[in-house]
């Protein structure tokens, strides 16, 4: 008996099994997987440049995804393609991008780290410019230190320090001296047959210089120079203690003492005149052996010189200044900023001027702190500029 097939579409669920064909039966008795018919799928081209496909959804099977065309049907078609591509394309670039930048690190002017080494390459580039001027110091000056540090207000014109005049704190230039006529005094100044009549310096007439007292080991004196005696041997009778000295820069000689009128800086006589007397005789009776000299003053002091009223420790009084004795002149200054030693060795800083600490402040700012600000401000105005700029162009795609 024949059996008479049925229509294709009429099979049912079991179609598979009772379609014609040949079959093997495996070890078992049951079909294997030849038995079973296939369906050839076409193979799709991956594109080469666009993303990666999303995973297939759980439980989706390929017979229910849409069929998609190998190739597109028409030219409007092909375009659109290409444009979704091109799309997809700068969407991939933009994710690299973005995703490069994320892994970079921040700017390195922006982190702590590089900020401190910023700071501390200033200071050394500072220290070393500092170092510099110092060996171009002293080579000018001869001396070593080429400056020193004003500790008192002896030579202050008023209660404020002012620029030009030597004040507590301010760092002094001092230059070597290689013989006397290297130095202008005060009564040289002052007097009109002189050729050096109306010599000026820090704010008064003659030279200042630094000097060691007596030339001991002690704190050097910066004064102003008076006068220059020349002890007068001949005139002189030290079995009477009565002593004879020279005035020779000005042509008076055989004297025991001479006065000239000097300008007071005091606040209760400030701006006038008072009468400096030089004791010639006192002063050379009082030295362990009379002998020539500077005599010297400070501005802001009483209207006596040092060799009257100042003493070493010990009580031994001050002497006429040899030229050995002398460190340099004063040859100019560099104002507040001998503060800092100062406040590190102990000295009382209610003493120092109001002024020199607050121009001294705002000095630093300038200095320090103001560059550092400029320099940051003017990294983030570049880099603003650039972020600007590519914005503006759109990424830059290779």
């Amino acid at each position: 008996m024949v059996e008479e097939p049925r229509e294709p579409d009429a099979l049912g669920e079991d179609a598979l099994d009772k379609s014609p064909g040949p079959r093997l039966s495996g070890p078992d008795g049951g079909l294997e997987d030849t038995d079973r018919p296939r369906i050839e799928r076409p193979v799709k081209k991956l594109r080469k440049t666009g993303p990666a496909r999303e995973a297939r959804p759980e439980g989706l099977e390929d017979r229910d995804r849409p069929e998609e065309s190998e190739e597109p049907e028409t030219e409007q078609d092909e375009e659109k393609a290409k444009e979704q591509d091109k799309g997809q394309d700068e969407e991939q670039y933009e994710q690299q991008d973005k995703g490069q930048d994320d892994k970079e690190p921040k700017d390195k002017n922006e982190s702590p780290k590089n900020a401190v080494m910023g700071i501390l390459k200033d200071v050394v580039v500072s220290a070393a410019i500092v170092g510099g001027l110092l060996l171009v110091l002293y080579a000018f000056s001869g001396v070593w230190p080429p400056m020193v540090v004003i500790e008192s207000s002896s030579m202050m014109h008023g209660e404020d320090s002012q620029i030009g005049v030597i004040d507590t704190g301010d760092l002094t230039l001092v230059q070597k001296v290689d013989e006397r006529g290297d130095i202008i005094t005060y009564v040289e100044a002052a007097s009109r047959t002189n050729p050096h009549y109306g010599f000026r310096e820090y704010g008064d007439l003659g030279n200042v210089i630094v000097y060691k007292k007596n030339g001991k080991a002690e704190t050097p004196v910066i004064h102003r120079a008076i006068a220059w005696i020349e002890y007068n041997a001949s005139a002189s009778d030290p079995s009477r203690r009565y002593y004879r000295g020279d005035l020779p820069d000005i042509g008076v000689f055989n004297i025991s003492e001479y006065y000239v009128n000097v300008t007071s800086y005091r606040p209760e006589n400030f701006g006038k005149k008072e009468r400096l007397i030089i004791q010639i005789s006192a002063i050379l009776a009082r030295s362990s052996t009379p002998h020539s000299g500077f005599v010297t003053k400070g501005d802001h002091n009483i209207p006596y010189v040092d060799q009257w009223v100042l003493y070493l420790q010990g009580g031994v009084p001050v002497e006429p200044v040899k030229m050995e004795w002398i460190v340099g002149k004063a040859q100019g200054e560099l104002p507040w900023f001998g503060l800092f030693k100062l406040w590190i060795t102990g000295h009382d800083s209610r003493l120092f001027p109001g002024s020199s600490v607050r121009n001294l402040v705002m000095t630093v700012i300038i200095l320090v702190i103001v560059p550092i600000v400029l320099d940051h401000v003017i990294a983030r105005y570049k880099k603003k500029r650039v972020q600007k700029k590519e914005g503006r162009n759109g990424p830059d795609l290779k």
